[in-house]
């Protein structure tokens, strides 16, 4: 629903918020946009609500299509659907899985190597190959989204094994708990912030003198190039995924007390948001300027902030009159469902992830299902009360202990 209000929005109100030499509008004003896009938003508008705009449009497609900066949508929305396919086999066929997504990752980085190759792309986003075939491209992306598949199935393998171990046998004393940071995951982590730090630094030694912008001279050989984009992105998944990992373990110290502030999850309901209302306050920023202005640092910094906060801000109001009244709707749609006959259909199946019960059993596979504990004599209407909380956005305690 917000994507759409921030389409809608950006096709039929920001015309009317700016205006200048720089602003892209007919006398009338009835531009669909500043950002040049005014055609394509009027006949493929639909692409963008089925989440294939980065695959259907032609030329004026991915990140040249309508919202341009919605590509990445597109490309998540699709990664999600098929592993939502694939995911779910993982405990009858493991290895078919597994190999799945470790298939996905080679065959992005080929993908992605091959295009780099032939179009002769450099490693940068403003650089035109790069950013026409492979930046946006879905078959160069899904390679550090099936990372990200492999590194979750990975930390529910060793949660499992985890809370087995320190429950131990049946027959006998439980064995020791296992030691949450081991030097194993010290060097995991180490491994994987030095990891970031270089792929951060790397690009920096194909800069000319001149700067970014000098794209007639770069330092790095093709191959080196072609060898960067093919890798970069994967490997980028990896390093976060093993740093990640390694905090959800128990490590990090300082680090992972920064991390686990409550600000963060304030800033987390309002990023969606904020990335699709940032670029329509840069583009009423820039293309409404009258004059040429002097590069100037300060400048540079209060525009940052400036942007920043309006899209936070934007992006509030939008979850206050958009997003959490659908929430209240989905939450009281299927708490109706569960309270007529849903409850006897989940007993009969077991939890599920749309149960919101699965959780439990993933962290602590030893746990009797609530189900069970709750007993044969459940009151529906209690289940039905659970059931809308959950879906309008309010986690169980033991949903917050195990985030």
């Amino acid at each position: 629903p917000v994507y759409a209000f921030v389409l809608l929005a950006y096709m039929h109100l920001l015309p009317y918020a700016g205006s200048g030499p720089l602003w892209q509008g007919d006398a009338e004003g009835q531009s669909a946009s500043a950002f040049g896009d005014a055609e394509v938003c009027a006949s493929k508008w639909w692409t963008n609500l089925l989440y294939v705009n980065n695959v259907v449009g032609g030329e004026r497609k991915g990140t040249s299509g309508c919202m341009g900066w919605s590509w990445y949508l597109a490309n998540d929305m699709q990664f999600f659907a098929v592993s939502a396919m694939v995911v779910p086999w993982f405990p009858r066929a493991p290895r078919t899985v597994v190999g799945f997504f470790c298939a996905a990752v080679a065959g992005s980085a080929v993908v992605a190597g091959a295009i780099s190759h032939a179009r002769g792309a450099d490693i940068t986003t403003i650089d035109g190959p790069h950013s026409q075939y492979i930046y946006g491209n879905p078959f160069c992306r899904c390679g550090a989204y099936a990372v990200g598949v492999l590194q979750g199935i990975w930390w529910h393998l060793e949660t499992r094994r985890r809370a087995e171990r320190e429950a131990g046998p049946a027959s006998g004393a439980g064995r020791p708990p296992a030691k949450a940071w081991r030097p194993a995951a010290v060097a995991l982590y180490l491994l994987s912030a030095a990891a970031l730090a270089v792929l951060y630094a790397l690009p920096w030694s194909n800069f000319a003198p001149g700067g970014l912008l000098d794209m007639a001279h770069r330092n790095w050989p093709q191959p080196a190039k072609d060898l960067f984009n093919a890798l970069s992105r994967p490997l980028f998944a990896a390093a976060l995924g093993g740093v990640a990992h390694c905090m959800l373990a128990g490590g990090g110290g300082i680090v992972r007390e920064l991390l686990s502030a409550k600000v963060w999850e304030v800033l987390g309901k309002l990023s969606y948001g904020a990335y699709l209302w940032h670029l329509v306050l840069i583009i009423v920023l820039f293309s409404s300027v009258v004059d040429y202005r002097a590069f100037s640092r300060v400048d540079l910094i209060v525009d940052y902030l400036a942007v920043c906060l309006g899209a936070l801000v934007l992006s509030y109001l939008s979850f206050l009159l958009v997003e959490k009244p659908f929430m209240n709707l989905e939450g009281a749609l299927m708490a109706r469902l569960l309270g007529q006959g849903g409850e006897a259909r989940r007993k009969r199946r077991g939890p599920t992830i749309g149960d919101g019960q699965l959780q439990e059993p993933l962290m602590d596979p030893t746990a009797a299902p609530a189900d069970a504990e709750a007993g044969e004599g459940s009151d529906t209407s209690h289940q039905s009360t659970a059931a809308a909380e959950r879906f309008n956005g309010q986690p169980s305690r033991n949903g917050l202990e195990h985030s």
